[in-house]
């Protein structure tokens, strides 16, 4: 297959997150399997620039998210001509451009932005993106869907997508690089979601607050970098817990996977999510997840078995929760590391593979 698959950022910048590693992962996969997979993406440093990933398939990578809108007609044209575009939605706005070239189309959806752009942009953006989400039924009208999760498929049903329109694939997660190690010796906590307002980690520091009145031992390590460590580094010396809670900023794979993988918890405090996928890699290291019972968390911590789903978006409800996943770590650990074993990207891309396969297929015909 020639597939093109159209994204806003760049996989490999410092704000690549799960949805990049999809991108990452599949298009390593199918170049692989000897399908050509050629990403077309924004947020590169240079106005326009080609050259070959590591991951081993093509990319065409531009400054800015509207370039890639305006070439993309092109691109979809080769030579050679894609048999299948791939539009993500990861930032929003759609990808139409598998109309203008009558190419088959995917839309990758991962969750509901509108609940979770309160504080990453002014309320006017907030309300045309959430204006332009309700538009996708109309806008494309001829796509596939595929979505990550149940909550994201239910989001899709109540934009008025039709159901037989949508499909689901699970994501994978790498178990060579998180697994297992020997857990600290004292209890040690994580939060590696990312710091964007709707991750919240500001409930998580206050959460540390009221669990070391119960658990004095207990620290905090938060992965990651931009703008809000400074508020959150005065946030924990307010609270008088500065001391109990390291800073990483960004770490490499390695890193991060030794210091997921020797917590005894990890923690997320988002307002929703597409997948949880930190929750899933903390689970293939044997690490159980406390979470709140919003969208997306809900479909990847199994409540009581793998980790804990909080009711209540309140720190004092998280900290009471982490106490007690913290007496269970053992257990949790357990079983979360048994719910990360059935993912893996091998069978999320021949997952992939089918529905795309499917769609040049019907062309054909």
């Amino acid at each position: 297959m020639r597939i093109v698959w159209a994204s806003h950022r760049d996989p490999w910048g410092p704000r690549a997150g799960g949805a990049e590693a999809t991108i990452r992962e599949l298009g390593r996969r199918f170049a692989a399997q000897g399908h050509s997979f050629l990403l077309v993406c924004g947020g590169g440093a240079n106005l326009h620039e080609q050259f070959r990933a590591p991951e081993g398939f093509n990319v065409v990578r531009f400054r800015g998210n509207l370039l890639p809108h305006f070439a993309l007609p092109w691109l979809l044209r080769g030579p050679p001509r894609a048999q299948v575009i791939v539009g993500d939605l990861a930032h929003v706005v759609p990808w139409s451009a598998g109309r203008l070239a009558r190419v088959p189309s995917v839309a990758f959806f991962h969750h509901l932005h509108r609940r979770t752009l309160s504080g990453q942009v002014s309320r006017p953006s907030a309300a045309a993106l959430a204006f332009i989400e309700g538009t996708y039924p109309r806008l494309l009208s001829d796509a596939l869907f595929i979505t990550e999760s149940p909550s994201a498929r239910d989001d899709l049903i109540a934009l008025g997508i039709p159901a037989d329109r949508i499909r689901r694939i699970a994501p994978g997660v790498d178990a060579e690089v998180f697994r297992p190690q020997s857990r600290s010796i004292s209890p040690q906590l994580v939060f590696f979601a990312g710091l964007r307002p709707y991750k919240r980690a500001d409930h998580v520091i206050r959460a540390l607050a009221l669990v070391l009145e119960k658990s004095p031992s207990c620290t905090l390590t938060i992965v990651g970098t931009g703008p809000a460590v400074p508020s959150l580094r005065d946030l924990a010396r307010r609270l008088g817990v500065g001391p109990a809670v390291r800073f990483t900023g960004r770490l490499s794979a390695e890193a991060l996977a030794t210091t997921v993988g020797t917590s005894w918890v990890n923690v997320n405090a988002s307002y929703s999510e597409g997948w949880g996928f930190t929750i899933l890699e903390a689970a293939a290291a044997g690490v159980p997840s406390v979470g709140y019972r919003v969208p997306g968390i809900v479909d990847s911590i199994e409540d009581g078995r793998t980790g804990l789903l909080v009711e209540g978006q309140t720190p004092e409800a998280l900290a009471a929760g982490i106490l007690d996943a913290l007496e269970a770590h053992a257990r949790l650990g357990a079983g979360a590391l048994r719910f990360a074993g059935q993912f893996s990207w091998d069978s999320c891309a021949r997952r992939w593979e089918r529905e795309l396969g499917a769609l040049v297929s019907d062309l054909r015909e």
